[in-house]
């Protein structure tokens, strides 16, 4: 769980995201667009599980893991009615891990 202070932190970040543009409130959601971010996401770990097992590259591995995280992360904001831009989507990944 997230202590408070990273709470307030994300809530501040949210509030510029939205009034820097780097997050938008979409009116009318496509449910392709979410689908095909939930796929490449999957698609990505796929690869990166690959990858593992086969004991290729360990920077690939956790390159095509981190492009899991990210199509996934964007999927779930999409599905509150948000774009965003690749900065933004990455700001919660970094700040759990």
């Amino acid at each position: 769980m997230l202590d408070k202070d990273r709470i307030k932190k994300a809530e501040s970040n949210v509030k510029v995201y939205l009034s820097d543009g780097k997050l938008k409130r979409i009116r009318h959601k496509e449910p392709r667009v979410k689908n095909i971010l939930v796929q490449n996401s999957r698609e990505s770990l796929k690869v990166a599980e690959i990858l593992f097992k086969n004991d290729y590259s360990y920077l690939w591995t956790i390159v095509c893991s981190y492009y899991s995280m990210y199509y996934i992360a964007k999927a779930i904001i999409y599905e509150y009615n948000f774009e965003v831009k690749h900065q933004i989507t990455v700001d919660p990944i970094e700040n759990v891990f």
